[in-house]
């Protein structure tokens, strides 16, 4: 048996060709973005926890140049407060 009415290979897609690769490609490139992002804000995190740990460092340092005992309760103190003074004078200006 026949069919009736013939079907043209237009009919069973209603988007035309070109448009679905456009809008495939839209989405690749959407998704290559976005992964792209989350690499970068992945890097910045890890930058400045690398910078958050030799800005400790550095205060363990100079409490330990001053003479104070790193077995003692003032050299804590001592890098606790050196560390935050530092970092208040570095952020005086975004308050």
């Amino acid at each position: 048996m026949q069919n009736i009415l013939p079907i043209e290979a237009s009919m069973l897609c209603p988007v035309h060709p070109l448009k679905l690769e456009i809008t495939m490609s839209r989405i690749i490139l959407a998704c290559c973005f976005g992964a792209l992002l989350a690499t970068a804000g992945a890097r910045n995190a890890n930058a400045i926890g690398s910078a958050d740990q030799a800005a400790w460092a550095q205060a363990r340092l100079a409490c330990a140049d001053v003479g104070i005992d790193p077995d003692t309760g003032a050299f804590g103190q001592c890098v606790f407060d050196l560390y935050y003074s530092l970092w208040d004078e570095q952020n005086e200006s975004e308050r």
